[in-house]
């Protein structure tokens, strides 16, 4: 009985393992939806309201789900006067990885992005600043549809494994 109690855990802990990694995938979707959207919003309040970097970061704080809390510690070192540049704030925060920062859940491709949006912001005349920033929402584009159209074979891949895992091991106790 007890033998049959121990498998029956083993088995819910693998086909939990699969599903936790098949909703990671959903998670980081998510987040790359949102860092699309803020792109976009970015995009628009340089090119039609001519807010300042510290007032268009405040907004895309209060906009953010996933965001808020790196947005709000680059406000707070641009408000500090840490560093003169933005782009250099910028860079530190965006590679600090905390807790649960959605930055942890970026690929490489996609933190880099994230990176060079920073590194466009302030260093060049706004229509550049503009340029740059249409450009890396497109390419953040080609990578958030690429990442949908795998993830749901993934997502099956990694149900399947944790089912497989399961079954191998009650197999193997048994």
């Amino acid at each position: 009985m007890l033998k049959w109690i121990g498998c029956i855990l083993v088995m819910t802990g693998c086909v939990g393992g699969g599903m936790v990694m098949a909703v990671g995938l959903k998670r980081r979707i998510r987040i790359l939806e949102e860092l699309e959207v803020l792109l976009q919003r970015l995009y628009g309040e340089m090119e039609y309201a001519g807010n300042d970097m510290i007032d268009i970061l405040k907004i895309l704080q209060v906009e953010s789900i996933y965001f808020s809390e790196l947005w709000q510690r680059i406000i707070e070192r641009l408000e500090r006067g840490d560093s003169v540049r933005l782009w250099e704030v910028w860079r530190e925060e965006t590679k600090r990885k905390t807790g649960l920062s959605p930055i942890c859940f970026l690929g490489q491709e996609e933190q880099y992005i994230l990176q060079e949006v920073g590194r466009a912001l302030g260093q060049t005349d706004r229509k550049t600043q503009l340029h740059m920033l249409k450009l890396h929402e497109q390419r953040l584009h080609k990578v958030v549809n690429k990442i949908r159209s795998e993830s749901q074979t993934q997502a099956r891949v990694y149900r399947v494994v944790g089912v497989t895992a399961g079954c191998f091991l009650v197999i193997l106790f048994v």
